[in-house]
């Protein structure tokens, strides 16, 4: 309360643990929290009871900020480390809301724990400064910025060992993701990397400057081990976004692999990525892509004959294009075995079309 306040925040929720859940209000300030790697007391990792919202106090300009510290780990020569685990990671719980808050992975550039990470290349497929792991659901970030992350901003991740279901309910509304991955050790770290999500929305959202891609999503366990049901990535909206000066590693704008269901990605500016700007692989079907501007997004620090970069690489996708705009980039379909429907999408400047449908592009101009 105000006449008695938590003197941190691990407190406060370890009081709302035992009743149940309930709202922590954080005032104006910086908390300085551990993360998973170093087990102390103060660190926010599984501490997070289920029906908890944690809400700022501050306004636009003066959000409550949660920073890891500057240095988590420190091996017996006093070499200085940061650490790669989740400092914030919440494993099957339900009913989790963020609101109005800074989380800063304070990424100086250090070399990455062994202990945390005994597959540092391996980073972007395991790891978020922010983790949901176990089919959490109805979990949102609203009026949230993730900044300075080591690896992915927000990892997520359905099936597993401690719960057999696909995350669900997850959102993310006025977010700010910024500055994610770290080239030396996870070239492919992710603003949010999602895994086997269902009724899952990202608008009126920022992300630039990540190693990886700003968004990827996708279906991992559509095969799962013995015992198993499988999980899925279905039911998706991405709108109203700015993707933008993303793919700093291999990356680019948004992955979509393995997903099902009635999906939209609409009103979006998906722009300036170094790699694809959106990128279908196998399994991609449903899609409904309307109403976006692509311009700008090209293949830098990337071999093209490696890796055939576009606006568009769709691998075996099945989706339907409606007036879009593409302008200024480098080509804008790679289309192998994919099946693309649409119309009145619109062609400025000369792009090259590998691949794809003519016929999608009912309005053709050239400068």
């Amino acid at each position: 309360t105000d006449a008695a306040p938590c003197r941190s925040i691990a407190y406060g929720l370890g009081k709302l643990e035992t009743v149940g859940g309930g709202m922590l209000h954080l005032g104006v300030g910086t908390f300085t929290q551990s993360d998973v790697n170093t087990n102390e007391p103060q660190g926010l990792c599984r501490r997070i009871p289920s029906h908890t919202a944690i809400v700022g106090e501050g306004g636009p300009t003066d959000k409550s900020l949660i920073q890891a510290y500057e240095r988590d780990f420190v091996d017996a020569q006093g070499t200085s480390y940061a650490s790669c685990g989740a400092f914030v990671a919440i494993a099957a719980r339900d009913d989790i809301h963020f609101q109005n808050l800074i989380f800063d992975g304070n990424n100086q550039a250090f070399t990455p724990s062994p202990a945390s990470c005994a597959d540092a290349s391996n980073l972007g497929s395991e790891c978020g400064l922010i983790s949901l792991t176990g089919g959490c659901t109805d979990v949102t970030f609203t009026d949230v910025e993730i900044r300075h992350s080591m690896m992915s901003a927000v990892y997520i991740r359905g099936t597993d060992e401690e719960r057999d279901q696909s995350a669900e309910g997850i959102q993310f509304v006025r977010c700010f993701m910024h500055d994610s991955g770290d080239l030396q050790i996870g070239p492919f770290d992710h603003h949010i990397y999602a895994n086997d999500v269902i009724n899952f929305l990202v608008e009126d959202s920022v992300f630039t400057r990540s190693a990886g891609f700003g968004i990827q999503i996708q279906a991992d366990h559509h095969h799962p081990p013995p015992g198993m049901e499988p999980a899925f990535a279905s039911d998706i909206i991405i709108r109203r976004n700015l993707i933008v000066d993303n793919g700093k590693g291999a990356g680019g704008g948004v992955y979509l692999l393995n997903t099902t269901g009635q999906n939209l990605l609409e009103n979006n500016v998906i722009a300036r990525n170094g790699g694809d700007g959106l990128r279908m692989a196998s399994g991609v079907s449903g899609w409904t892509i309307r109403h976006n501007t692509f311009h700008d997004n090209d293949a830098i620090g990337i071999t093209p004959t490696q890796y055939p970069f576009h606006v568009v690489s769709a691998f075996g996708a099945d989706a339907s294009f409606v007036n879009n705009i593409f302008t200024g980039n480098d080509a804008v379909f790679y289309t192998p075995d994919a099946t693309l429907r649409g119309d009145t999408n619109i062609l400025v400047g000369e792009q090259v079309v590998a691949g794809g449908n003519l016929d999608m592009f009912t309005n053709t101009l050239t400068t």
